[in-house]
């Protein structure tokens, strides 16, 4: 947003960086506000309109979560321009919840200065493995950063080698004043100490009709019951979705990769065997490019908030329209649960959990540790308690949140976008789509019911078995998985060459 000064030849603009000040006609900018150190920095920060005051203030007005604001920013002598304090803050990729986060704590403390580093922005061929040598190499140096975002990262290896400082007294110190969620708070628990822990995590659930729900209990029960409707149905594309390989892929592996690891941490072959050789039951033929522009869609987390229904997964509107009898993804929030019930009364559908072998699965999200060698840990604990504090954890849309008293704040939030009313309440909107052959389908989005939203924390409190979240080692088996499914690699070709990846580097 735009604004001009006293003077006319000057320009400001306001962005989520700062607010710059420019002279028309010059090659200059300068900026007078830093963004990263105040509230106009947060993901979350929508700007409206800037004014630039006559004592050289500025007003900016903006919404933060659909309540307006006006933030006011003026020059002080007797303060820094920049905070005395630092601690650094590595993430593997960007993510808008961790940067909201750190507007946040920097917002409660202005004299501290969190310095966010990416191992991979994107706009370069550094690969996992390679930013994790160099970060490796930075942490034996002394010179790698405070808090660790783990995601990505082989966590495990980590807490082995004393990498990670004790977080014990922290973590339950946030539980006594707010309640975790004790299953989740857990994760990353050795010997009674714990090394790390989830801001969020997300569920496995299936949704299709009551033979496909029942099969639910295991990855082998399911792929037969879809391999039986295949058959029954020989004219239907898609049987399950998604119909994009890697995104199938991603969601079955996310609920196995527990059950095929060995206690050293490597692959076992002939859970790896049977885990590709159900993805062949459940995926089916290789897709066509028809299929693939046609059939889309799978529901999981999404960066985005519930408001104005951006949540609807295309997932949604394929089973509306009965292009598919089933999907399969990771749900992370209460909004995606109104989706999903929607369909399922519009179609006659239900949907459950989804387990390994019995048991239920959880994926840990935004995973923070403290490096065992920050120089800064007194600075590193107070902002892992702002991380699992409620003003960051009620915010959280990607992942249902580890505080309970910021599960309750983001449930109200998105009450207040689907009419909220309980049993009796008629819905908070209506969706209709139609198909090619003008055939109209159509979906009440409504609050759930008391026994629906008690039905979801029952499986929030039950999740027992942490899915990995290392990047190198899911890559692998995506690499080969995709071969397999689409281009006709062998099974045992497929697994020799996981294996082998995977074991080189664990070796490293």
């Amino acid at each position: 947003v735009f604004g001009y000064g006293k003077e006319e030849d000057k320009l400001f603009y306001c962005a989520g960086s700062g607010i710059y000040r420019h002279i028309l006609g010059g090659t200059v900018v300068e900026q007078a506000v830093n963004g990263s150190l105040t509230s106009i920095g947060n993901p979350k920060t929508m700007l409206i309109s800037l004014a630039v005051m006559d004592d050289d203030s500025f007003l900016v007005a903006c919404s933060v979560d659909a309540e307006y604001k006006i933030y006011r920013y003026s020059y002080s002598a007797d303060t820094s321009s920049v905070p005395e304090k630092e601690i650094k803050v590595y993430s593997l990729e960007d993510c808008s919840v961790l940067r909201q986060a750190i507007s946040v704590y920097q917002k409660q403390n202005p004299d501290v200065y969190v310095d966010l580093e990416i191992g991979m922005s994107g706009e370069d061929s550094v690969t996992a493995s390679d930013a994790l040598r160099s970060l490796n190499t930075d942490i034996m140096a002394g010179k790698g950063p405070d808090i660790l975002i783990l995601d990505g990262m082989p966590v495990e290896n980590y807490i082995q080698k004393g990498l990670l400082e004790d977080i014990t007294g922290t973590v339950e110190a946030v539980s006594r004043e707010d309640g975790l969620f004790e299953n989740i708070m857990r994760t990353f628990e050795k010997d009674d100490k714990i090394y790390a822990v989830p801001l969020g995590f997300l569920l496995p659930v299936v949704q299709g009709d009551e033979a496909v729900v029942n099969a639910a209990e295991s990855m082998n029960t399911l792929a037969e019951q879809i391999a039986e409707i295949r058959e029954e149905n020989p004219h239907t594309g898609r049987i399950m979705i998604p119909t994009d390989s890697s995104d199938f892929l991603e969601i079955f592996y996310n609920l196995e990769n527990a059950a095929m690891r060995n206690e050293d941490g490597t692959l076992n072959e002939e859970a790896l065997k049977a885990f590709l050789e159900n993805m062949k039951k459940l995926y089916g033929e290789p897709i066509t490019q028809e299929e693939q522009e046609n059939t889309i869609g799978y529901f999981s987390a999404a960066e985005g908030g519930a408001s104005n229904l951006d949540g609807l997964r295309l997932q949604s509107m394929v089973l509306l329209s009965q292009q598919s009898k089933a999907g399969a993804g990771w749900i992370g929030s209460v909004s995606q649960l109104v989706e999903i019930l929607g369909v399922n009364q519009a179609c006659g559908l239900d949907y459950t959990e989804l387990k390994s072998e019995g048991k239920s699965v959880f994926l840990p999200y935004q995973s923070v540790g403290i490096s065992s060698k920050s120089k800064e840990k007194e600075l590193a604990s107070d902002f892992l308690k702002a991380l699992l504090g409620v003003e960051v954890q009620g915010t959280l849309n990607a992942a249902f949140p580890i505080n309970q008293k910021g599960y309750e704040k983001a449930m109200e939030f998105a009450k207040t976008t689907y009419g909220g009313g309980g049993d009796d309440a008629a819905g908070g909107a209506s969706i209709t789509m139609s198909d090619s052959s003008g055939s109209m389908s159509s979906v009440n989005l409504g609050w759930p019911g008391e026994e629906e939203l008690d039905g979801l924390k029952a499986l929030l409190e039950q999740a027992e078995v942490p899915a990995s979240t290392d990047d190198t080692i899911w890559n692998a088996v995506k690499e080969q998985g995709e071969k397999y499914l689409n281009e006709g690699l062998g099974l045992d070709e497929a697994c020799s060459n996981i294996i082998q990846k995977v074991n080189l580097y664990l070796a490293e």
